[in-house]
């Protein structure tokens, strides 16, 4: 019996270890596959401030520096390392007659060397509702992890100041397709 009971715990010992060697593939598929993609970077105020510069933007450039580019503004940059190119967003009034809040965002694919790429108009994008449009910012992580995809997100922070001060981010994707354009 005891000859019996040694083979038996083998075959299971056998089995386990097949699975932790699985188990183990596995993980460390999915750990390599989940950091595949590069974070994507911040803009510096300078580079900012040249995009701006060179587009003929109307945004105030006076209190841009590399603290304040990371978070909501009028404006958002991010470089995509593996595509060497930048991403610009800014919000403007559709209507600048109408006294309305921010809501056009427009977006910049741009070259190395700041030539324009590609490019993405949305009326009506900032829908404050209650609460008052804050600033956009882009989220450094990229949102695909599959080869040749690009997805980026972008936030908009809305505020309302009552008795409690409440705030809220939307997040829309957005992925770059074949001739450089913009898809939602």
């Amino acid at each position: 019996d005891l000859p019996l009971i040694y083979s038996k715990l083998r075959q299971a010992m056998h089995l386990k270890l097949q699975f932790l060697l699985l188990l183990g593939l596995h993980t460390v598929f999915m750990t390599t596959q989940s950091h595949a993609a590069e974070s994507y970077t911040a803009c510096t105020a300078n580079e900012i401030k040249q995009i701006i510069q060179k587009h003929r933007l109307k945004l105030d450039t006076e209190f841009i520096n590399d603290e304040s580019a990371k978070g909501f503004n009028a404006y958002a940059c991010i470089k995509l390392p593996t595509q060497n190119q930048t991403v610009f967003a800014y919000t403007s009034k559709s209507n600048p007659i109408e006294n309305r809040t921010d809501d056009q965002l427009s977006i910049l694919l741009l070259s190395p060397k700041l030539k324009l790429h590609g490019r993405y108009d949305q009326k009506d994008f900032i829908d404050a509702g209650e609460f008052k449009y804050k600033g956009i910012r882009f989220e450094n992580v990229p949102f695909s992890t599959l080869r040749d995809t690009t997805v980026f997100g972008l936030s908009v922070n809305y505020i309302k100041s009552e008795e409690l001060t409440t705030e809220t981010n939307k997040l829309s994707l957005f992925q770059i397709i074949k001739n450089n354009q913009f898809k939602v």
